[in-house]
């Protein structure tokens, strides 16, 4: 089995390294690959070009920061998951997925009606 594991840098990466550690103990046969998030469309144009029989998995590590943004590195993925011109069920059947979500807890402390739901924009948009 193999999966990839998408990261925006700084902490996501951090975190990548850790899920990549604990497959690789859980099942050493596991291929895992950590890519970052802009590397996603070239990932998915492989995933295309290959024509896999079998559903590949994928981990997207989210981060938002201020202004429910995603890190630079991130947006390109994140835009190009929200297009709206993308054909119903584009991933279906190729991809298998999990999104975790990375808040900026900070932004907590700055307004007195933010709740954490409001820290993880990012994340939501993607799943």
């Amino acid at each position: 089995r193999s999966l990839t594991v998408f990261h925006s840098g700084g902490l996501t990466e951090e975190i990548a390294e850790l899920i990549k550690a604990e497959a690789a103990a859980a099942s050493p046969a596991a291929s895992v690959r950590l890519l970052a998030m802009a590397k996603f469309k070239p990932w998915l144009a492989e995933l295309d070009a290959a024509a896999a029989s079998a559903p590949q998995h994928a981990v997207f590590l989210c981060q938002t920061v201020e202004n429910e943004q995603p890190p630079e590195e991130a947006g390109p993925c994140v835009r190009f998951l929200q297009r709206r011109t993308h054909a119903a069920g584009m991933l279906a059947g190729k991809l298998h997925f999990a999104v975790l979500g990375l808040g900026d807890s900070n932004l907590l402390l700055d307004r007195q009606t933010t709740a954490a739901k409001d820290c993880n924009q990012v994340a939501q948009a993607v799943d």
